[in-house]
């Protein structure tokens, strides 16, 4: 699960259930399992991530959105994957994933 987290956001260290997304201040995306997730609810998000895939995160915070691409592509299923309110994002948004296992690279801008 790739996605943001607002200042609110509570990590659970060690084993846990919960990640991002599964809260009201957290959204994420999950292309193995091909789901979105907010507030602890999953939507179906009509994209498959394969291995070597580059995911790349935007938010834009003029438009209030959550955007995804895959391969530096933004057109459908991809691009805007959430709407965001105003008041949720009031302190700010960071970067945030949890996995069971696997490898993960990040550039968080150049």
């Amino acid at each position: 699960r790739y996605g943001f987290a607002s200042a609110a956001f509570t990590s659970q260290l060690g084993l846990s259930m919960k990640g991002v997304g599964d809260d009201a201040v957290s959204w994420a995306v999950d292309g193995t399992r091909q789901k979105k997730m907010n507030k602890g609810e999953q939507e179906e998000y009509g994209c498959k991530w394969e291995a070597g895939d580059v995911i790349g995160l935007a938010c834009d915070l003029q438009a209030m959105q959550m955007l995804v691409s895959v391969n530096g592509s933004f057109t459908p299923p991809n691009g805007c994957v959430f709407d965001l309110a105003p008041d949720a994002v009031l302190s700010g948004l960071f970067a945030a994933f949890s996995c069971k296992h696997g490898k993960v690279g990040y550039n968080l801008g150049e």
